[in-house]
């Protein structure tokens, strides 16, 4: 009789004194130790169920192991170290096995336990330190598995898995470089293998080698044409790379591969959606839904669609399904809430407003001070910060007065390029330039765009007196020297495109051709305040009608000395639309199908720019009637 036979026996309480006795002369060191794990076992109810009479050797310890759990890594050692004695190369393999897998996933503060006997036993063994390295990226502790595939490919430089992984946990750190290095290992140990294909076809697509990155992940759905998440690649790569509708071709080749991968029905719809097919992208969310009722992000992007495309009441419904499947759908939230906003729905649409700082192209400061909840005490110091675009801090910088200026101190944080030109909206604010305010300076903050929330405000109550800023003394007088305007013509300031970096320029921005009938109007002269020139260089080499002013123009003051002095101002919706109506200037102020939020919708006037007169795009795309519009009503 072995000592797993007495094991069992024990377990049972069926071993006589004298068979005991036996035991302890066989298997010395063994009687205590057993003693103490039956103990343990019939004491201790959180594991004792595990322990049951296991088939093989090496799985009757590991169980053992189990029923004493982490709290007794004194006993577990020693059952191993004793275990190792008896059990033969190919049962104690199978006990390691489960050691270092099954093992410290369920226990995992065991893990500093088994590596130390996997050091002593099988420190020549690369599965071991594979299976530990798992563990450590399991448990997203990314260095501590680096370290031990590291082991592993010492031990054993071949080994497929440990490269793999090892390259994949690099490139999660950021190590893109020795992440590359690797997979083109494994391209050449293991060429069959569509993995690194697709993996070095994602750090391509990051690297912006498009072609390259088509090029690999084409290879990997050679090697594996069901390979789903190479699909989604492939189009995503496709469509960064212009190819839209090689793109689209791919997408639906993924719906066809695998119709239960809800992904391409997404991908699908988007790929519909950003190229303007909002009929097409709408049959695909709408099948999408059809196939998969309960994922929400389906229902937000069909929302997304149908808002692009002027379905304003349909898309809130659609916000508000997604909001049920999942409460904190914060993007979901924030876009409904602009949706409630540009149907000028405000008391509804500054509810969710806060949902942006959820989102990552939003960041909230980090202070040690807490956010301003509208207390208007004596004594406080609050401080105020700009967020958004120059012209979002043009447009709400009005809503500072609203606090009561003389209870508190006011601290205006703004773009250093509008400092200048802020300085003329209120003595009893301190304006200075972003992130120059310390924690200790303040008692308070809020980020500017919070402050109509705060407020309460709605369409009755915005604060809009004209003009609330003006051009600084000094630059009209520099200006004025430099520039005079024939008062014999209509002189107009135009501004065709806003920041190139803007999510949306490609339909807020338009082209200088769309400007050319002004010609015809003899008594009608434009200037470009376009801080560059490039986009009038070509303008003049087609028509050369506009007049560039830009080399008197280095700052926004410089831009509201010139606005001051022209006749009228007509831009798309930029800093300077905002600018020129803060000044309370004439602004006839140019919009694509789809407009912002602020400007709401079916108006011509703006409840926030008294001198502004709204021209809006009446088909998708098309400029030239917005301008021949602005042109009849110049003459």
């Amino acid at each position: 009789m072995d000592f797993f036979e007495y094991f069992k026996i024990i377990k049972m309480e069926a071993l006589s004194p004298v068979e005991v006795e036996e035991l302890n002369l066989k298997y010395p060191g063994y009687r205590h130790l057993i003693a103490n794990i039956i103990a343990i076992s019939q004491d201790d109810n959180t594991h004792s169920n595990d322990l049951h009479l296991s088939t093989t050797k090496e799985e009757l310890v590991y169980n053992i192991c189990c029923t004493l759990g982490e709290k007794h890594s004194v006993e577990i050692e020693l059952l191993v170290k004793e275990s190792v004695l008896y059990l033969s190369n190919q049962q104690c393999l199978g006990m390691f096995y489960l050691f270092t897998t099954e093992y410290i996933k369920r226990f995992p503060a065991c893990i500093d336990m088994v590596i130390a006997l996997v050091n002593t036993y099988y420190h020549d063994n690369h599965e071991m330190y594979f299976n530990i390295a798992h563990f450590y990226k399991s448990k997203n502790s990314p260095q501590f598995a680096i370290d031990f595939y590291k082991k592993a490919i010492r031990i054993k430089p071949g080994h497929i898995e440990s490269i793999y992984y090892l390259a994949e946990t690099l490139a999660v750190l950021g190590d893109v470089s020795k992440a590359e290095q690797l997979y083109k290992l494994l391209l050449q140990l293991s060429p069959e293998l569509p993995e690194p294909y697709f993996n070095l076809g994602n750090i391509y697509r990051e690297q912006g080698k498009y072609e390259e990155s088509i090029q690999h992940v084409h290879t990997a759905i050679k090697l594996k044409p069901d390979f789903t998440a190479a699909y989604l690649l492939l189009g995503l790569v496709l469509e960064t790379a212009k190819h839209i509708e090689e793109a689209i071709t791919c997408y639906e080749t993924l719906i066809e591969v695998d119709p239960s991968f809800y992904e391409g029905y997404n991908a699908l719809g988007l790929a519909y959606k950003n190229v303007g097919k909002y009929d097409l992208s709408k049959q695909v969310f709408l099948k999408s839904i059809s196939l998969f009722p309960n994922i929400p992000k389906l229902y937000g992007n069909l929302a997304n669609v149908l808002n692009d495309n002027s379905e304003y009441s349909e898309s809130l419904a659609y916000y508000d399904k997604a909001i049920q499947l999942e409460p904190n759908y914060q993007e979901a939230r924030f876009s409904r809430s602009l949706v409630h906003l540009l149907l000028g729905e405000y008391d509804k649409g500054w509810v969710d407003y806060d949902q942006r700082w959820n989102l990552p192209y939003f960041e909230m400061r980090n202070y040690s001070k807490p956010l301003w909840s509208g207390q208007q005490s004596s004594g406080i110091t609050l401080l105020v910060w700009a967020e958004q675009g120059f012209g979002d801090t043009i447009h709400f910088c009005r809503f500072i007065k609203l606090i009561d200026l003389k209870k508190m101190t006011v601290i205006f944080e703004c773009q250093p390029e509008l400092i200048d030109t802020l300085q003329t909206f209120s003595p009893n604010i301190e304006i200075r330039p972003l992130h120059s305010v310390t924690d200790d300076e303040f008692d308070y903050h809020i980020p500017l765009l919070g402050l109509p929330g705060m407020f309460k405000t709605n369409l009755s109550n915005i604060p809009g007196t004209l003009p609330y800023l003006k051009a600084p003394d000094a630059y009209v007088e520099k200006i004025s020297k430099k520039i005079n305007f024939d008062n014999k013509f209509t002189n107009i300031g135009i501004v065709w495109s806003g920041n190139t970096k803007h999510k949306n320029d490609h339909n807020r921005s338009c082209h200088p051709k769309y400007f050319s009938g002004f010609q015809q109007a003899g008594d009608i002269k434009l200037f470009s305040l376009h801080l560059s020139n490039e986009n009038l260089i070509l303008a003049k080499d087609d028509h050369g009608f506009i007049e560039d002013l830009s080399d008197y123009i280095k700052n926004f003051s410089d831009t509201a000395s010139i606005i001051e002095k022209l006749d009228a101002i007509i831009s798309v919706d930029t800093a300077v639309a905002h600018l020129a109506g803060a000044l309370g200037k004439p602004i006839f102020l140019i919009l694509p199908y789809v407009p912002e939020w602020r400007w709401m919708l079916d108006r011509d006037t703006s409840p926030w720019y008294p001198t502004m007169k709204i021209f809006r795009q009446k088909t998708f795309g098309d400029w030239q009637q917005v301008l021949d519009d602005v042109l009849v009503e110049l003459k």
